[in-house]
């Protein structure tokens, strides 16, 4: 049966920086997948839940529950769509790819804490590292938007 459009599952992502007084850093984490792509921490969006929402869940989730935040703006700053490989193991819906949508916030206080579950590893680095860790196509969306 051939499929007419595609179904995209919808993922809220947040792009947080610590403020160093040395220059803004920007929290990045490695997630226990195929190729372990370094990216923003994200992750799908619940039924009935704001993107914004999920977004602040999903960063509390995989990287510990006592941080705060503080969102700079409560409209995704940019989005990035994707298809999934075709070996990638679905959960739940057949989705075909998903769309994230991005939200910028700063580290108010609390420590990053990961349980190598969902996230193999996290980092700290200034935006001219970006080059170093993620995708080209993950690279252009972000260097896209104002951060």
């Amino acid at each position: 049966m051939l499929k007419t459009h595609k179904k995209y599952r919808p993922v809220a992502s947040l792009i947080l920086s610590d403020n160093f007084v040395d220059g803004e850093k920007f929290l990045i984490v490695k997630k226990p997948r195929k190729n372990h792509a370094w990216q923003f921490p994200q992750g799908g969006v619940d039924d009935g839940e704001s993107f914004l929402a999920a977004a602040e869940r999903e960063l509390l989730e995989e990287c510990g529950k006592d941080l705060r935040i503080i969102f700079l703006f409560s409209w995704p700053i940019g989005e990035y769509q994707y298809d999934f490989p075709e070996d990638f193991k679905k959960q739940g819906e057949d989705y075909d790819g998903a769309i994230v949508h991005f939200f910028r916030g700063i580290l108010e206080g609390g420590e990053v804490q990961v349980d190598n579950k969902e996230i193999v590893d996290y980092k700290w680095v200034r935006k001219d590292e970006f080059d170093k860790y993620f995708s080209s196509e993950y690279l252009r969306v972000v260097q896209g938007m104002e951060l």
